[in-house]
């Protein structure tokens, strides 16, 4: 799902509930600046970084229905 900032900012409630289920993309001007997730779908990252035994998708595909709609950004590695 994406949305707008000010959606988002009219409604934080409903779509921090959604986002059990679904991706939020929060958009700036048509642009996405940030992705909200489940903290179910969030542990299941941070597992994968500590791990590194199976590919990200892999991973993600253990949560069932896996929506990869959104693009991670250009980030620095992780610091333990």
């Amino acid at each position: 799902m994406k949305l707008s900032i000010t959606e988002f900012e009219r409604d934080v409630r409903k779509y921090l509930d959604q986002s059990k289920h679904d991706d939020i993309i929060i958009t700036d001007h048509s642009q996405s600046v940030a992705v909200i997730i489940s903290a179910q779908k969030y542990a299941l990252l941070q597992q994968h970084h500590q791990a590194s035994t199976q590919t990200l998708a892999d991973a993600l595909a253990t949560l069932g229905r896996v929506d990869f709609e959104w693009e991670l950004p250009e980030r620095e590695p992780w610091s333990s």
